[in-house]
């Protein structure tokens, strides 16, 4: 297709993918290329794939004519050669080892061109701004609650102990995950979007940029 100058959208498919672990990233995402991006529509320019947090260890971005690649390795760029991955950290600091199938993976994309984000806290989720948990819990009715988002705090957890400290119901966002993402990204507004997050969003739009030249 690439020597006959062939879109993939072409043939009904978008023309890259974007690998996250589960459908609460895609909803954060998806949001975020929105505010910056408007132009650029999902299913057109480009397509979301989740490849679940723990399955990394199966999943492959290596070059899909090399004969390395474990036979039983889901390979990201037999689906579309525009691949970019993202990953969280999953880590208690900054400086700690990551898995070793991350490490793996994040050398794959170097190796053959395809876009890695990995996550700067311990998951996407610490990327949230407060003001917009803060809008979030008091349109819930939590009010009053205490609660700094920082990048190696387990969100899930330091959010329900804040809301169990302020006298509300703990928010449980672990068990209703994609729910409350939605409300999370709905509040979001292009201002909200900041410092390396930014960075990091604006990278994945260049690459899409480039999927659709």
């Amino acid at each position: 297709m690439d020597e006959l100058g062939v879109q993939a959208s072409s043939l009904l498919q978008a023309n890259g993918v974007i690998w996250v672990e589960g459908p609460s990233d895609r909803i954060y995402i998806k949001r975020w290329i929105e505010l910056l991006a408007p132009d650029l529509e999902e299913h057109r320019h480009y397509s979301f794939f989740w490849y679940g947090g723990k399955n990394i260890s199966h999943f492959s971005v290596e070059d899909p004519m090399s004969d390395q690649t474990a036979s039983d390795l889901i390979k990201a760029l037999h689906v579309n050669r525009n691949s970019y991955v993202v990953c969280d950290r999953d880590r208690p600091n900054s400086t700690a080892p990551l898995k070793s199938a991350v490490d793996r993976v994040r050398s794959e994309c170097v190796q053959s061109h395809a876009g890695f984000w990995l996550a700067d806290g311990i998951e996407i989720e610490n990327y949230l701004s407060d003001q917009v948990i803060r809008e979030v819990l008091e349109a819930s009715g939590r009010m009053g609650v205490q609660f700094k988002n920082k990048p190696f705090t387990q969100f899930h957890s330091s959010l329900d102990s804040a809301c169990v400290n302020a006298g509300a119901s703990a928010l449980k966002y672990s068990a209703k995950k994609v729910e409350w993402a939605r409300k999370f990204a709905e509040i979001y507004a292009k201002d909200d979007i900041r410092g390396t997050l930014k960075v990091q969003v604006e990278s994945l739009i260049t690459a899409i940029r480039r999927w659709n030249a």
